[in-house]
């Protein structure tokens, strides 16, 4: 980037010419035109209008400028002469990117610039160690103080901290992209901007001036609004809170849509269960939305089942398609670098391996088989956390009636006792001392109110353990222990089981479930002298300031002759960044 200042002579054209090309670019040729430049110091704008017409006529044109969408500066600009200069102060405008448009008296716009506005508005932060150095995978104790310019306490403001080994982990670019860029300027700007902390580099004395070059080259001149005058753009996605299941419902055997039938829908991730009853329409389609699921969470759908009917019934879901997002090529380093970090994480793994083998093979002890359990309680591939259960019934369709699983165990074994709100597995514990069974659907402990709303038409078979030979695999004074167990299994087909292709069960990928950032304690002898391959020594992806303005965190050291790097980035509750590095010596 740079500029070049000329003075164009009459009746001449111009071109550029690149060194090393043959191409010209040609300049555009000179017209009666009105001319806008911006320059910035002192804390203000100058605005200068100049027009290579010597005899103006007196028109009135308006100056705007905004921000993200919001106008915050307006005024008219009466033109009657060749040249004219118009100052506005800083503190009139947001700190970042800010658009200064002219527009003629009809308010069509005829003049665009961008401008960036440096401003001390970002939150201030410091980082404190207790010591500037360490010995081998010692405790380290942080905290982070959060302030604005006047010095006042920021609270509640949300960060985001990454601990890296600099040698094993170094940062690619010198000025790397953070949030303060990326919220200012990239957002504002066309294409990839290369190293974009270069144009706020404090020490660089151009820095403000290659600023203004980056406005004037990738800068761009908002939306094509006149395309909006004649018609009105079509919305093509409503409002969605959630994911909507979308499906249809066919006999199996003649292919026949299945017309305004029920549907009998349950879901079940990790703890969490749901149930719910739908109808098709006319076409055998059907619809539920607003669902939230995480991860990949396994759909089962069962029909009601006629009288004498062994039609089986196929349902397929869609879920609308996951949006491919184009992103801009990474900088990579050279061959040899690549080389290098590769090399680096092979050591890295044949280290692990040899000071941590149970993370790669797990050994068991010697296994002796007491008991081959009959194949019976195994074809149905139901997930049992029990070898064999004492008591089993399958339900029917004459069984949908009750009003819940637990009803329908007290009515029909004698062995439970159930009045609708306590229940019980008869002979277990002392009689005044009844203790609550453990409740398991499908393999997984829930709790009684699960099992009480859980409609019977999704149940397919419950299993009671209440032996002492039948429990001895959950420990001393657990639940189960004292209670037994009732174990619910959902329907896995259509409620014709002998067809396996029914395709009644669907894994749909919902939310992505986050997971806690593993960061080890060195806290036992032995640990200090294993080699050390972290790269990332600690994570954290929310961290909030207190009243004070402070947030504490705190990680083992790396036992490596380098250096750490502590990271940190967030945003201040009314929406300024803020972000600080920190590099220490890692030992001493």
């Amino acid at each position: 980037m740079g500029r070049v200042q000329f003075k164009p002579g009459k009746d001449k054209s111009y071109y550029a010419k690149i060194n090393h090309s043959e191409h010209r670019y040609p300049l555009p040729v000179a017209t009666d035109i009105l001319l806008m430049s911006i320059t910035s110091a002192d804390s203000l704008i100058n605005i200068r209008l100049k027009s290579n017409i010597l005899e103006v006529k007196p028109a009135v044109y308006h100056l705007l400028i905004s921000s993200r969408g919001l106008i915050y500066y307006s005024t008219p600009i009466l033109v009657d002469r060749p040249y004219l200069s118009y100052k506005v102060p800083f503190s009139s405008l947001p700190i970042g990117v800010n658009q200064i448009t002219l527009l003629d008296s009809s308010l069509i716009p005829q003049r665009d610039r961008l401008v960036f506005i440096e401003k001390d508005e970002t939150a201030h932060l410091q980082i404190q160690i207790n010591d500037e150095s360490f010995p081998a995978r010692e405790k380290t104790d942080i905290q982070i103080t959060a302030s604005n310019k006047n010095g006042s306490p920021v609270k509640n403001a949300s960060l985001s901290v990454s601990v890296t080994d600099e040698q094993l982990a170094p940062t690619l670019s010198e000025y790397p992209q953070n949030i303060y860029t990326s919220l200012l300027l990239e957002s504002d700007l066309k294409g990839h901007i290369e190293a974009p902390m270069y144009y706020f580099d404090k020490t660089n004395k151009k820095a403000s001036e290659h600023l203004d070059l980056l406005m004037l080259t990738q800068g761009w001149s908002d939306y094509n609004w006149n395309a909006f005058l004649d018609s009105t753009p079509e919305i093509a996605f409503n409002k969605q809170f959630g994911i909507n299941l979308t499906g249809s419902a066919t006999q199996h055997l003649f292919n026949l849509k299945l017309k305004n039938s029920l549907l009998t829908l349950s879901m079940m991730q990790d703890d969490q269960l749901y149930y719910d009853s739908i109808t098709t329409d006319s076409n055998g389609n059907f619809a539920i939305p607003g669902l939230v699921l995480p991860d990949s969470t396994e759909v089962a759908f069962s029909v009601p089942k006629k009288k004498n009917n062994k039609q089986t019934v196929q349902i397929q879901t869609f879920m609308p398609p996951h949006k491919v997002s184009s992103f801009i090529n990474f900088e990579l380093p050279q061959p040899k670098e690549i080389e290098k970090y590769q090399q680096q994480a092979t050591n890295r793994y044949i280290d692990d391996k040899e000071n941590n083998p149970w993370k790669y093979e797990i050994m068991l002890k010697d296994i002796i088989v007491e008991k081959i359990i009959d194949d019976i309680d195994i074809i149905d591939n139901h997930l049992r956390p029990y070898p064999k259960a004492d008591k089993a019934v399958i339900t029917d369709e004459n069984d949908i009636a009750y009003p819940n699983p637990l009803f329908f165990l007290s009515r029909n074994i004698s062995k439970v006792y159930y009045d609708g709100e306590t229940v019980y597995i008869k002979g277990l514990g002392t009689p005044r001392e009844q203790s609550t069974p453990l409740f398991l659907v499908d393999g997984l402990e829930v709790d009684q109110l699960t099992i009480e709303n859980m409609p019977m038409d999704v149940v397919e078979r419950i299993e009671m353990v209440y032996e002492p030979t039948s429990l001895i695999m959950w420990p001393h004074n657990s639940k189960a222990q004292k209670g037994g167990v009732i174990s619910v299994f959902t329907k896995r087909l259509s409620s014709y089981d002998e067809y396996s292709g029914s395709g009644l069960h669907h894994i749909i990928r919902g939310y992505y479930q986050s997971r806690k950032f593993y960061s080890p304690k060195y806290e036992t002898k032995g640990t200090q002298n294993q080699p050390e391959r972290r790269t990332t020594l600690l994570w954290i992806p929310i961290i909030n300031t207190d009243e004070n303005g402070i947030a504490r965190f705190s990680f083992y050291n790396t036992n490596r002759q380098t250096s750490i790097k502590i990271s940190v980035e967030g945003i201040t509750p009314d929406g300024k960044p803020a972000f600080l590095n920190k590099i220490y010596n890692g030992r001493k």
